[in-house]
């Protein structure tokens, strides 16, 4: 029995989270179009292609290594699929231009990925970068 467009696009978004869980790069660039578009919306930064996400995840697994995604909520259809997660782990690199605090850190994150023809065509991430950098500078002072 074939699956709805929204169930292939919850499956592949899975096989992403999974990926991205256990630091498998190649099988989370898998999942990926090969135009997709990485962007931090506050800040307007992107990646675009592969190669260019395969920094941003060096970067975010560099500047917290040990950070974890606590799902929060999902929802999807047939062209996205959106998610909710309360990001945490010990800020020890760079993190959005934002230099390493040493501290642990801790923030919401909202991802939307949209779909094109089941593959994931990248994340818009939506974050309060302010959060991060009183969070940091915070522990800075202390």
């Amino acid at each position: 029995m074939a699956k709805t467009p929204t169930e292939q696009n919850l499956r592949r978004w899975t096989e992403h989270v999974l990926a991205e869980n256990r630091r498998d790069i190649d099988r989370l660039i898998d999942t990926l179009d090969e135009e997709a578009v990485y962007e931090i919306v506050p800040l307007k930064k992107f990646w675009r292609g592969k190669a260019e996400i395969r920094q941003f995840y060096n970067m975010l697994w560099t500047a917290m290594p040990d950070v974890k995604l606590d799902l929060r909520s999902r929802v999807a259809d047939d062209q996205y699929v959106v998610e909710e997660s309360h990001v945490r782990g010990t800020h020890s690199g760079p993190l959005f231009d934002i230099p390493p605090s040493g501290r642990y850190i801790e923030f919401d994150l909202v991802i939307y990925f949209p779909f094109r023809d089941g593959w994931i065509m990248g994340e818009r991430m939506y974050l309060d970068v302010n959060s991060i950098t009183g969070q940091a500078q915070a522990s800075a002072e202390c």
